[in-house]
């Protein structure tokens, strides 16, 4: 089945993407998470008012729209707030923090009751997995824009291969 020729406009597009993505930014992501996110292109259905017995894939719903998977989009932003803090003057507190917690996390330091463990870190270095970085080479690879940059595209074109 061919989806009709009409499609979303860019505004459009973002202003959609950009309320998930305001939800997701500072989340991190698990593989159920992933799934709940990515249903979100049945929305797609009703923009473009296509029925719901037309029976149409997702896949054919983002290549007529240009859309990516909005957890792409998730992770690449995640990426690139990451290379943002370690770009960042290490006077300011948010690029120690981050630094402290890469280096080591003191051994008596535990997360508070109720919090998740999956913390955003941890959603970073899984990010990494795929490209065989630690969090250490990450964070020294970031000092460098445009290799982090560089980082970050191969992520995301190895992520769009899974």
């Amino acid at each position: 089945m061919s989806l009709p020729s009409h499609t979303m406009s860019v505004p459009m597009r973002a202003l959609y993407t950009g309320g998930i993505y305001k939800f997701c930014n500072f989340q991190s992501i698990s593989d159920c998470m992933r799934e709940m996110i990515e249903t979100v292109d049945s929305s797609y259905l009703l923009i473009l008012r296509i029925p719901y017995t037309r029976r149409v894939s997702n896949a054919e719903v983002r290549r007529t729209t240009g859309c990516s998977p909005l957890s792409h989009l998730v992770t690449n932003r995640r990426l690139q707030l990451f290379g943002h803090i370690a770009r960042r003057s290490p006077r300011e507190d948010h690029h120690r923090a981050l630094a402290a917690c890469i280096r080591q996390v003191p051994p008596d330091w535990k997360r508070p009751a109720r919090r998740p463990s999956h913390t955003w870190l941890r959603a970073i270095e899984a990010d990494l997995v795929p490209l065989n970085f630690g969090l250490a080479t990450a964070w020294r690879k970031a000092t460098t824009r445009d290799e982090w940059q560089h980082i970050v595209d191969t992520a995301m074109l190895q992520q769009s291969m899974l």
